[in-house]
């Protein structure tokens, strides 16, 4: 008898901290409309101080903003139930999403129509989902689309599954910073302005916020700049991932240590279907297949390793230990560069395979190997080295473009379409490469080198 009182007493004790199933509500019990006239705000409210499952019937529902409070469950009929964020001036998000929570089978758009991927207007904010500082997550089967603005912001969250959802015709699709342990996986996203994903785990490259973060079985389609990318991360995966359509590049690390890209499938990037910028160490790039179409736009390479960036990064010595291996490479058009190596150390390139495509190393330190031992890329630009361009024209920043507008560059130079050197020496030319602002936002210009120029093709 002592011993039942006192395991009762326990669990009375411990009560507050047991989480309590709650009986499914619907929005409708408590004065929802769904006629996509009425403010249902009020109503949503109403039921998620009720329950913690809460069931959204199909209809259109105009909300303001809602918060989830954590171990909710907020679902609905799929893509017949729609949520449609009205949102004013001081608006940052439509969904706050708690610890523990989960959003599934519901759609959600708001009264700012898309325009375009290529121009269009738009911005960060206001978001569909938020979740800023916490944990155990799951997005799931849920819509997000026609809004000039974001799709879901996760920050210094912890332990979260984004899949099986539809992004499509937003500014940015996803937004991960400083976030640890993410899987993205099963998603499909069309049409981005900005960025399709993209992750953020840095400030001014002092140290790096984002871990373990695993992108897979995505689909992006005019994905934006960076349909897949991010920086300041530690072990990310990108596996099996298809890419047809970037302003920039497919798949992208920017000082990011201990990371692989397998498996992946790219076309139609401008720039590069997978490229690595600014000092990343550690990574594995096999098995990948990439098409470099035909365009205007862009460098148009296959796999692209920057040059070194100090303009942006102050460290930046390049690359460490990088594997490229047994990769497919074919080119549209005129012969384009299916690996282009601007700067690093202890690179390996072996087994792959290209088509009207071949290896620019510009280090002359890359080890080459081919199916027949190891090899040297015959354009190679071996041991370039960046002089200074003397007094008239030594190396300089550009942001007002002047290198651009008066043309300091010969298309007969140009390794890749996009036009950056000009030959006033024999063998001798001029480099530009593009340079962030101080803000870190976007690139303000270009900087000038003067280089050896590569041997063109008789």
């Amino acid at each position: 008898m002592q011993q039942t009182t006192v395991f009762l007493l326990a669990l009375t004790l411990l009560g507050s901290t047991i989480p309590v199933a709650s009986a499914q509500v619907s929005v409708r019990d408590y004065g929802a409309k769904g006629d996509d006239k009425t403010d249902d705000t009020e109503a949503f409210v109403a039921a998620l101080r009720a329950s913690r499952d809460v069931y959204v019937p199909a209809g259109v529902y105009q909300i303001g903003t809602i918060e989830l409070s954590d171990q909710t469950w907020l679902h609905g009929a799929g893509r017949a139930s729609v949520i449609r964020f009205v949102s004013d001036k001081d608006s940052r998000a439509a969904i706050y999403v708690g610890t523990a929570c989960r959003v599934s089978s519901l759609r959600l758009t708001g009264t700012e129509p898309f325009e375009n991927w290529i121009t269009g207007k738009g911005s960060m904010e206001p978001v569909l989902l938020r979740a800023q500082g916490k944990r155990d997550i799951q997005i799931d089967r849920v819509q997000l689309d026609d809004f000039r603005h974001n799709g879901i912001w996760i920050d210094n969250c912890e332990d979260v599954r984004i899949e099986n959802c539809v992004l499509e015709k937003l500014y940015q699709g996803l937004e991960i910073d400083n976030c640890k342990r993410v899987h993205v996986a099963g998603n499909r996203l069309r049409e981005m302005r900005n960025h399709g994903i993209q992750f953020w785990g840095q400030s001014n490259f002092t140290s790096m916020h984002c871990e373990d973060l695993i992108f897979a079985n995505n689909y992006v389609f005019r994905g934006g700049s960076g349909a897949i990318w991010g920086t300041g991360a530690r072990r990310v995966v990108m596996s099996g991932n298809i890419v047809d359509g970037a302003k920039d590049v497919g798949l992208d690390l920017e000082w990011c240590y201990d990371c692989t890209i397998t498996g992946n499938t790219t076309k139609n990037c401008w720039n590069a279907g997978i490229a690595l910028f600014l000092s990343c160490q550690n990574i594995s790039i096999s098995g990948n297949s990439i098409f470099i179409d035909d365009g205007q736009e862009g460098r148009r390479d296959g796999i692209w390793l920057t040059g070194v960036n100090r303009g942006l990064y102050r460290k930046d010595f390049g690359h460490r230990q990088v594997s490229i291996t047994g990769n497919t490479v074919r080119a549209a058009g005129k012969t384009r560069h299916g690996i282009s190596i601007g700067s690093g150390y202890d690179i390996v390139c072996a087994a792959n395979t290209m088509r009207n495509a071949d290896v620019l190393d510009r280090t002359g330190r890359a080890q080459l190997i081919g199916r027949h031992g190891p090899q040297q890329p015959s354009d190679s630009m071996t041991g370039a080295i960046v002089l200074p361009l003397g007094p008239e024209w030594r190396f300089a920043i550009d942001p007002d473009d002047e290198g651009i507008t008066n043309r300091w560059f010969d298309p007969h130079f140009d390794d890749a379409t996009w036009s950056t050197m000009r030959s006033d020496q024999p063998g001798i030319g001029w480099e530009g490469q593009g340079f962030g602002g101080p803000n870190g936002k976007g690139y303000e210009g270009f900087a000038w080198y003067r280089v050896p120029l590569p041997k063109l093709p008789s």
